[in-house]
């Protein structure tokens, strides 16, 4: 039985930035705390507690992009679910 991964990717940080999108990129989650097969991920930007932008991306993908968001409104956070 999977399980969810007991830490999240490694490196986070963030790659190119426009005035409505920024591009995310990580590292890999090591092989001790996958807990099984990572299907994918999903970056958010959150502003005020809401999402303003959602991108979904396969399990082997190290970036991925979040557009249509706000002017300047945007920074860069880790966490896991």
């Amino acid at each position: 039985m999977q399980t969810n991964p007991t830490r999240g990717p490694s490196s986070v940080r963030s790659g190119t930035v426009t005035a409505s999108s920024i591009t995310v990129h990580w590292g890999e989650v090591s092989c001790l705390d996958r807990n099984g097969e990572i299907t994918g991920y999903i970056a958010q930007a959150v502003r005020n507690g809401m999402v303003e932008g959602t991108a979904s991306v396969g399990g082997d993908a190290r970036q991925a992009t979040i557009s249509g968001l706000s002017p300047s409104t945007c920074t860069l956070s880790k966490w896991q679910q």
